[in-house]
């Protein structure tokens, strides 16, 4: 049956735009030079304090959210410093590559696809070795939808080394789950446009703390355009060291009044309900949640056995111009990823989880139709009487 069908994503990144953000950024850009975008650029940096819930700088970096990687690792750590790096799937392996590649020493910890990291053994692993002097993990590996024990591993760090600097990698999180920057201890905090901001890629942000400042004046490492000591003195400044993503600035300016409308923590409260609906209707399918501790950004599932995930994917595609995505790395082929990052609201989160349930069907799992939009239901019903 052929049918009229709209494009909607749902995957983890990039996602939904906000039409608001969207207008702004493609209207005359400002003059990133004149008083206009100072006022502007001082304005989304107060803003995002909100988000991060944090005191300290936060820069903006035209770049991807691995640009403000790659920044975070060069700025902190010199050739032949140690570096621990946790890693629990395609992005934890990132950090890993750019450790190896800017001459890192490295003290890798390493678990399975879909586990967390146990906070104790990066706490010890760290208390073991006088010599690392920074940790680099995710705080929700996007890979597998495993989220981290962010505020443990950061109240155990600081507590074993409170001179070692604790990097996170929250492109993913932000928006998403709880995260407090500054009551955690967490020295680098890192977002992207891309995904709960409700912008087209192209635009990162990273918290940095006074503990990180002090360890970036000293590292011996040459930098350029991902000199963030050059960065702090612009943007303290109101303004950038090189021509900033004008038009995205002017989006996220939109974006930043939503997130903050009623408060960051009611609208990352609006992705636990997208991720628990959607649990719900795979729990009532019989099929089984990918990560052992999974976080709101992303629902992980295991393809039903003897299911391609790529049928599924593709028939959500074709068939109702859903976008979701599949498996990265060691579990490419055998997974398949549902964002819940931002724009999202829970008629939309029913309409793919119905459209899901007749793709499951379609391609050879044994689903009750009906069965998955009922238990996603009860669930926002559940919710809604819990609510004042």
């Amino acid at each position: 049956m052929k049918h009229f069908t709209k494009q909607r994503m749902f995957t983890p990144g990039p996602t939904p735009l906000l039409p608001e953000a969207l207008l702004q950024s493609v209207i005359t850009p400002l003059n990133h030079r004149k008083d206009d975008f100072k006022s502007l650029l001082r304005d989304i940096q107060r803003d995002l304090r909100s988000v991060f819930k944090t005191k300290n700088d936060v820069l903006l970096l035209s770049c991807s959210g691995s640009g403000a990687m790659e920044a975070a690792l060069t700025n902190l750590v010199a050739p032949g410093e140690k570096a621990l790096i946790a890693v629990a799937g395609k992005f934890g392996e990132r950090w890993l590559e750019l450790a190896e590649k800017y001459g890192v020493r490295i003290v890798p910890i390493r678990i399975s696809y879909g586990e967390s990291f146990d906070p104790v053994q990066i706490s010890e692993t760290l208390a073991g070795d006088p010599e690392i002097g920074a940790v680099f993990l995710q705080a929700l590996e996007t890979s597998t939808g495993a989220l981290m024990d962010v505020e443990k591993i950061g109240k155990l760090v600081k507590q074993r080394r409170p001179d070692a600097v604790l990097v996170v990698d929250a492109i993913t999180a932000l928006g998403t789950m709880p995260l407090e920057t500054d009551a955690w201890g967490l020295d680098v905090v890192i977002g992207g446009s891309q995904k709960a901001f409700m912008l087209p890629p192209g635009l990162a942000m990273l918290s940095v703390s006074q503990n990180a400042w002090t360890r970036i004046e000293r590292c011996a490492r040459p930098r350029y355009y991902f000199d963030l000591l050059r960065e702090r003195e612009a943007q303290r400044g109101g303004q950038t060291a090189f021509t900033p993503s004008i038009s995205l600035i002017q989006g996220l300016r939109s974006a930043l009044a939503l997130m903050l409308q009623d408060g960051i923590d009611r609208f990352t409260a609006n992705a636990a309900l997208q991720a628990g609906a959607t649990r719900a209707a795979a729990a009532a399918w019989g099929v089984s949640l990918f990560p052992k501790r999974p976080g709101d950004a992303v629902t992980a599932l295991v393809a039903p056995a003897g299911v391609e995930p790529s049928k599924i994917i593709s028939i959500m595609r074709q068939k109702f111009g859903a976008m979701i995505s599949g498996g990265q790395g060691s579990m490419k082929g055998k997974i398949i990823r549902i964002g819940h990052l931002g724009y999202f609201d829970f008629l939309e989160t029913l309409g793919m989880i119905g459209c899901l349930e007749l793709a499951l069907s379609e391609a050879g799992a044994g689903v009750e139709i009906g069965s998955g939009s009922r238990a996603a239901l009860e669930f926002y019903l559940n919710i809604a009487r819990r609510e004042p």
